[in-house]
């Protein structure tokens, strides 16, 4: 495994999946794209050619393989996740946060997140916007709770279980918005009306909040999919990563 100084780049493109179990990579079958219509950030870590080892203990960065991308950037070696080349996964380790500072990304939005909770402790950010708190999905109440905020805590969902990858979707979209895991029940509320403005991953925006959580995949789109929609980018990521 790789502790890492990174870029991780916006990827519009077909990839093959790599199912990995005890005996190491044990398939390679093709996988369906997600669709690119209002997809503004895809970080994939299934991408091998993208990931560029600056030493044995970093990474310089993660080819962008699209233009207009949105680098995830963290050059504090402390602060840096650690990515494994063969299991396709960045963990955080509770290590604060990486970040891809501020660009342009307003509401509504969709998050697909491929991912799992190692621990859970209360407080802390799973996913972020730019600023602290401005559209933070995090861990609160009892484990293994979470819930969204951009102004208000609401969609409080306690469906995504210790140590098990699961597709996290959230809808932030005011009264409209809500968060899933994988096709179970989704948590409504009204989490506020504060822009994401950028985006964070493992911790609040600004930091003060990591999490101890492992990531796969990353899709956000600049819109309020649907519960078709969100079924169908649902089962993509399920096929892909053989959850």
């Amino acid at each position: 495994m790789i502790r890492i100084i990174f870029l991780l780049l916006l990827s519009f493109s077909c990839h093959a999946q790599i199912m990995v179990g005890e005996a190491g990579i044990i398939a390679v079958p093709a996988s369906t794209p997600m669709p690119t219509a209002n997809l503004v950030l895809h970080y994939d870590m299934s991408v091998p050619t993208s990931i560029h080892t600056g030493t044995t203990t970093t990474i310089a960065q993660v080819d962008e393989l699209n233009s207009g991308a949105h680098p995830l950037l963290q050059s504090v070696t402390i602060r840096q996740p650690i990515y494994n080349a063969t299991a396709k996964t960045l963990s955080f380790n509770s290590q604060p946060n990486m970040a891809t500072g501020a660009f342009t990304l307003n509401r509504p939005v969709t998050y697909y997140i491929v991912m799992k909770q190692v621990t859970w402790t209360t407080g802390r950010g799973l996913f972020d916007g730019n600023a602290v708190n401005s559209a933070i999905l995090f861990e609160t109440g009892s484990t293994p709770n979470i819930a969204f905020y951009a102004g208000t805590t609401a969609c409080n969902n306690a469906n995504l279980v210790l140590n098990t990858m699961s597709v996290v979707i959230v809808v932030d979209n005011g009264a409209g918005s809500t968060v899933s895991v994988n096709d179970g029940t989704k948590a409504t509320g009204n989490p506020g009306a504060s822009n994401p403005s950028g985006f964070t991953i493992g911790d609040a925006g600004g930091g003060g909040a990591p999490s101890n959580i492992v990531v796969q995949e990353i899709a956000v789109y600049s819109a309020a999919d649907n519960a078709t929609l969100q079924t169908a980018n649902y089962n993509i990521l399920k096929s892909k990563w053989g959850l």
